[in-house]
């Protein structure tokens, strides 16, 4: 019998969170069952519930990939180890963001709102939304740092200063999602060189 490589088993994964990707990003969360993402993923039940005990794992999962999305861009922008100005940061990782929701074919944003909504009603989600979080108001605190650091004062403390652009990005997407605001790169740039007077001294 030919053995199962790690690569395969993460092609596997990715194929079922792929289908439940899509399906949630439609119904939502609780009107998708486990039986439609089975037949969406062209597996077995079987190799399903092997990869995922239950369609609540699904939910965790789906929820850790978006929630995890603009950590991810940050930590880009953070590797770079150059300071890079608050709405500079801002259009960068709205970009990247917006990126990753073509890529999924509209399906990025939905799942991110309902994950933070779902995060009210589960434990396991909330924690997951919390790490994410804090995780994000540390990278954004460090690239006010560096920002302060290279000579640009700031407005207040960093750490407080993340907190209201992370609520930006948070109202960025809420009005994609909600209202149907379409991506504008001319609202992008205005938006960016707001942020960076908002949070500069």
């Amino acid at each position: 019998m030919p053995k199962v490589t790690d690569e395969h088993r993460e092609q596997r994964r990715e194929q079922i969170l792929s289908a439940a990707w899509d399906l949630f990003a439609g119904n939502g969360f609780h009107n998708t069952s486990m039986a439609q993402i089975i037949a969406a993923s062209d597996l077995s039940a079987g190799a399903v519930y092997l990869y995922f005990r239950s369609k609540e794992d699904l939910i965790v999962a789906t929820a850790e990939k978006a929630l995890g999305a603009a950590h991810g861009a940050a930590g880009e922008l953070l590797a770079a180890n150059r300071p890079v100005s608050p709405g500079e940061a801002m259009r960068l990782m709205l970009g990247r963001i917006e990126q990753l929701h073509r890529s999924a074919g509209g399906a990025f944003f939905p799942v991110a709102i309902q994950a933070w909504a779902e995060a009210v009603r589960s434990p396991v989600i909330s924690a997951t939304a919390r790490r994410f979080f804090a995780a994000l108001l540390g990278d954004w605190g460090e690239l006010l740092r560096r920002w302060q650091d290279s000579g640009h004062p700031l407005a207040g403390r960093p750490d407080d200063l993340a907190r209201m652009v992370i609520a930006t990005i948070q109202g960025y997407l809420i009005q994609r999602v909600s209202f149907g605001a379409e991506h504008d790169e001319r609202f992008l740039e205005v938006l960016a060189d707001r942020i960076t007077g908002m949070v500069t001294a």
